[in-house]
């Protein structure tokens, strides 16, 4: 798959038999469980990418597949935003040299 194209989320409902607690979800294979601030944050949307998830009965549930897809998303944001930043830094360094600051 093309590192720059975005990929469609996966659709998330509330029949899906692979369903399970967020919180449950998000806590694994990470370092420490995230504060439920930062899952709201996840679910609420980040650059563009929002966590797919359905509220019941008060509680968010999402998939496996939804998790990995939110953090492959994440991190696609992440590298386009660092190719950014640093065509930005090249462009600067480039007029700074053409005017004699470097």
């Amino acid at each position: 798959m093309d590192s720059s194209i975005r990929t469609l989320p996966p659709v998330v409902e509330a029949t899906d038999p692979q369903l399970q607690p967020a919180k449950s979800l998000l806590t694994r294979g990470l370092p420490k469980r995230p504060s439920p601030s930062t899952i709201h944050r996840w679910l609420k949307g980040l650059s563009g990418v929002r966590l797919p998830a359905v509220k019941i009965v008060g509680e968010w549930w999402t998939t496996e597949e939804a998790v990995n897809w939110f953090f492959e998303q994440r991190s696609l944001t992440a590298i386009q935003t660092q190719t950014r930043t640093q065509k930005v830094r090249d462009v600067s360094d480039e007029e700074l040299r053409k005017i004699g600051l470097l």
